[in-house]
């Protein structure tokens, strides 16, 4: 009987170990944000387009809830101001479609707040992503030539979850303000 128990009681404790340490393995730490948000800096700054959308891919989960509240000038009047609803899919396209036509294009991202809650293996991130360039004529509602440089600032307030080893947002809640300098 007392073999028994020490079996049960060394199972009992093989399974709470095994079990911290698969939650240690699935812990989300600032520096995976920090690569997460380098790797994507980069394939933005290198207009490597492919690169971006796979990271996008990668780190996005399928089913994120995605809010934007967006301020943008270059929009007609009635839509200058909006908050959007958008899934994964919509958030990767919003990148591609504009990035064409925007020249001299830069980006910096970086996270200003970090929170990891053990309890859910949820990450909390208020990361902000800043982007120079010139916007090309065609992207200006109203304005018939030249290109006019723009700074964009979008801070995002971000959950993530480690799912098998892959990080990835599972919500999006961000504010994007748009502001355009005189014509180039």
């Amino acid at each position: 009987m007392a073999l028994r128990k020490i079996i049960i009681a060394a199972a009992i404790i093989a399974v709470v170990v095994l079990t911290n340490q698969s939650q240690a393995e699935q812990k989300i730490t600032q520096q995976d944000i920090a690569n997460i948000n380098q790797e994507l800096e980069t394939a933005f700054n290198a207009l490597q387009h492919t690169q971006a959308v796979t990271t996008l891919h990668n780190t996005i989960d399928n089913d994120a809830r995605i809010t934007m509240q967006v301020e943008n000038p270059t929009l007609p009047a009635a839509n200058r101001q909006q908050v959007l609803q958008i899934d994964k899919a919509q958030y990767i396209n919003s990148f591609l479609q504009a990035l064409p036509h925007i020249t001299d294009y830069k980006t910096d991202i970086s996270t200003h707040s970090f929170d990891y809650d053990p309890q859910t293996g949820t990450a909390y991130t208020t990361d902000v992503m800043t982007e120079t360039g010139r916007m090309l004529n065609d992207m200006i509602i109203g304005e018939s030539s030249g290109a006019k440089s723009f700074t964009s600032e979008t801070i995002c307030k971000t959950a993530y979850k480690n799912e098998s080893g892959q990080i990835q947002a599972t919500q999006k809640n961000c504010k994007v303000r748009v502001s355009l300098d005189e014509f180039i």
